[in-house]
């Protein structure tokens, strides 16, 4: 055999037994790698997200955008009409952007988790007071009274489209021991009940408060025939309400006009009797006094005579 062909057989033999080497090295480190604890960390981690906790997930997000251009203490400005001026128009169609959000937010929360994280006991009164109201504007908040009156809307295009909700109800609620109604847009009504007046039910909700809401009412302005008074009234959204039964057997026996009435009359009751003490006490010192005056008259007579 030549030389040429021996150096050929040896520079072969060294690279298979250079390849077998590095195969059983490759074998050993896997199976080191594979051994318990020995197992490397992913370098490309999949974190998981937390679950939000309850009480946040009813929390509107108090940096919307939109919620600045809602016009507290104010009817709303659009009605479907085009509005002449630029700014109000912009400022109109962002309140009912801001009013879409409320609506869809609490559409897509239970019922019995806004009611777990509702304000209660706010005193309602408080809801028509400038400086104080600004505190729960937008705020989850829980109120129960007397249903008076369901009347069925047609949802904006952005809530029909985007969202899914191709039902509105605006419903008025008179608060416990309170003749100011609240109004209330809901996407659901209870099992039951339907759109219609005269209602008489005992609800609660649990609704955001949107703004204070000027309204015209369906009461005559004096004076002015034709024209409809406007009052305010706070307006909540949410998603439904609870119907707690005939308001029949619930209805207090005297409202805040019958004991102010009856307060009035006791009142005046005892005026007239303190009224009448005076004046017969008064009478009585007058008898008195003319009895000793015809006594004294009459004895001075006497001693005149003799």
């Amino acid at each position: 055999m030549s030389n040429t062909g021996q150096i050929c057989r040896r520079f072969t033999g060294t690279i298979i037994r250079f390849v077998s080497v590095a195969s059983f090295l490759a074998g050993s480190l896997t199976l080191i790698a594979q051994e318990p604890g020995q197992t490397l960390p992913p370098t490309d981690v999949t974190k998981v997200a937390q679950p939000r906790p309850e009480a946040e997930s009813v929390q509107l997000d108090p940096k919307y955008e939109n919620f600045e251009f809602i016009e507290d203490d104010a009817p709303f400005e659009y009605r479907g009409k085009k509005i002449i001026d630029p700014k109000k128009e912009m400022a109109a169609a962002n309140e009912l952007k801001a009013y879409d959000y409320v609506l869809a937010f609490a559409s897509k929360l239970k019922p019995e988790v806004m009611a777990r994280h509702s304000a209660r006991n706010v005193p309602y009164p408080t809801l028509f007071k400038d400086g104080l109201r600004a505190e729960y504007l937008r705020e989850l908040m829980h109120f129960e009274g007397k249903l008076s009156l369901i009347l069925p809307m047609k949802p904006t295009d952005g809530l029909r489209e985007l969202d899914k909700i191709d039902k509105l109800y605006e419903v008025w609620i008179y608060p416990a021991g309170h003749n100011d109604p609240l109004c209330l847009v809901v996407s659901e009504l209870p099992e039951g009940v339907e759109p219609g007046e005269n209602q008489n039910l005992n609800v609660s909700f649990d609704g955001y408060f949107f703004k204070l809401f000027r309204y015209e009412s369906r009461q005559d302005k004096p004076g002015e025939a034709g024209k409809k008074q406007w009052r305010r009234a706070p307006l909540f959204l949410g998603r439904t309400f609870e119907n707690k039964g005939s308001a029949a057997n619930t209805e207090p026996l005297y409202s805040d006009n019958m004991l102010l009435t009856i307060v009035l009359c006791m009142l005046t009751l005892v005026l007239c009797i303190a009224g009448l003490g005076w004046w017969l006490k008064r009478g009585g010192r007058y008898v008195e006094e003319e009895k000793r005056r015809r006594l004294e008259e009459s004895t001075s007579f006497s001693d005149e005579s003799s």
